[in-house]
C-alpha cells in the first residue's frame, strides 16, 4: 500500500516523503509539483499526454493544474519519492512571473535532468 512517511506544511506549500507501490489515478492540483526519487525502483508518471520517467538522474516537474498520474507496474519494486507541492503565490514572492507555472516551465521542464535544472531555473527562457 502507498504510504505518506512524512509530511511538512509551510507557507511554501508542503513536502511529502511517499512510499509508493500502487498506481495513482489521473488528477491535478493547484500546486507546482516537483518529484524526486529517493530510493527504490525507477518509475514513471503520465504528465499531460506524456510518459515521463522518474529515475536517479531525472526529476519530474509538473505545473499547477496539469493532469498527472503515477504509473506503477505491479511487479516493480516500491519507490520512495520526495514530492514538493509548491504554492505559486509563494514562488511569486521571489519572481513575479514564477506564479504563472504554465508557460516556460511546461515547455521546458516537464522532464529534466538534475544537471540542467538549476541552470534553467536561474536563467528562464
Amino acid at each position: 500500500m502507498s504510504t505518506a512517511l512524512r509530511i511538512a506544511h509551510g507557507p511554501f506549500g508542503r513536502v511529502a516523503l511517499l512510499d509508493m507501490d500502487r498506481p495513482l489515478v489521473r488528477h491535478a492540483h493547484p500546486h507546482c509539483h516537483v518529484l524526486i526519487k529517493v530510493e527504490g525502483g525507477d518509475t514513471q508518471f503520465v504528465v499531460g499526454d506524456n510518459m515521463v520517467a522518474l529515475t536517479d538522474q531525472q526529476a519530474v516537474l509538473i505545473n499547477a493544474w496539469e493532469p498527472q498520474a503515477y504509473v506503477h507496474q505491479q511487479a516493480s519494486p516500491r519507490t520512495v519519492i520526495l514530492a514538493l507541492y509548491i504554492e505559486p503565490q509563494w514562488l511569486k514572492s521571489f519572481r513575479p512571473n514564477w506564479a504563472a507555472s504554465g508557460t516556460w516551465m511546461s515547455d521546458q521542464l516537464t522532464k529534466v535532468g538534475f544537471g540542467s535544472l538549476a541552470a534553467t531555473l536561474k536563467n528562464p527562457p
